[in-house]
């Protein structure tokens, strides 16, 4: 009795219950958290041919999975290789079989020179390979998608509605001038005050009313001190976070510069610094600590530690205060 009700708890176990040990050496970045043998990633869109006011369904599907469920979502929006799109989460459900998992994502391309939805790679921890020594990277491996083409068209312009024109009888007939001639000297001033007397008032306005430059600079000023600040609280408790560097320098140049929203990548920053009209050495400098600062969090043996990216960044501030 006891060995059949042993066999029936056997036979009705759920299968991949048991948690797959993922080593943390020699994961690659970004890794989801993915495991399994010969796992398979496809990718589909929808609509592919479309206008830039127009959304494409994106999904991927990841097959051959041994724990499914501690699959995470893999953040297109942070890849380079997708900076070409707007991207968000799609929330549609949609049924996963066992083994596998479905993410879908909106897609908006940024511009008409738009003409693939890249490749995306996949990485995966399988269990059944050896991880020597020497090659801790070797049981992880990658599953990628094919690049999918799309074509972007102009929006076709509505059609203007015709509508008939009533002529009312007076005018008919062509009407007799009678108003007397205007001076031409009554033309240039026409010309000539609007603008004189909109200069004029902008000028008195910046006497009488100075408090709106100063607040300007107060509030980039407090901004700045705010970073400062952040920055030695980093400081003080090595190793530092280069993440956190990162986001105190991120926060301070929105500030700054008015930018509408934080950047993701250094070639965001520059197109989003450039389009609040900063200067050219600026946005060189600023994206320049952007790259160094990704190099920091993401590369396998980083050349420049989180002491030295704060020290960077508390220059980069100082020079934009005109401290240095």
């Amino acid at each position: 009795m006891t060995r059949s009700l042993l066999a029936v708890l056997l036979l009705t176990a759920p299968v991949g219950a048991a948690e797959v040990a993922i080593p943390a050496v020699g994961q690659p970045s970004p890794f989801y958290g993915a495991a399994g043998k010969g796992v398979k990633v496809e990718a589909t869109a929808e609509p592919t041919v479309l206008t830039l006011d127009d959304t494409i369904t994106f999904t991927l599907r990841v097959r051959n999975l041994e724990n499914a469920a501690d699959v995470r979502r893999p953040d297109l929006g942070e890849l380079d290789d997708f900076r070409d799109f707007q991207v968000e989460d799609d929330p549609t459900p949609e049924a996963e079989p066992p083994g596998t998992r479905v993410f879908r994502y909106r897609l908006r391309p940024r511009a008409a020179s738009v003409t693939a939805i890249p490749a995306v790679v996949f990485p995966y921890y399988d269990p059944s390979l050896p991880q020597p020594p020497d090659r801790p990277d070797f049981p992880f491996r990658k599953a990628r998608t094919e690049p999918i083409p799309v074509r972007i068209e102009k929006k076709a312009p509505r059609p203007l509605e015709v509508v008939p024109l009533d002529v009312p009888a007076f005018a008919a007939a062509p009407a007799v001038d009678s108003s007397p001639a205007v001076p031409g000297w009554v033309w240039w001033l026409a010309v000539v005050v609007p603008p004189a007397a909109a200069v004029g008032g902008c000028v008195v306005w910046a006497i009488v009313n100075p408090a709106g430059a100063r607040l300007a600079r107060r509030r980039r000023s407090r901004a700045a001190r705010a970073a400062l600040r952040n920055l030695h609280a980093l400081g003080r408790h090595p190793p530092a976070d280069p993440a956190a560097v990162v986001a105190a320098v991120a926060t301070y140049l929105a500030e700054r510069h008015d930018l509408p929203g934080l950047f993701r990548t250094p070639d965001d920053l520059a197109r989003r610094l450039r389009e609040a009209g900063a200067d050219a050495a600026t946005v060189a400098e600023c994206e320049a600590f952007v790259r160094e600062a990704d190099a920091a969090r993401f590369a396998p043996s980083p050349e420049v530690t989180g002491e030295a990216l704060i020290a960077d960044a508390e220059r980069l501030i100082r020079r934009q205060e005109g401290e240095a």
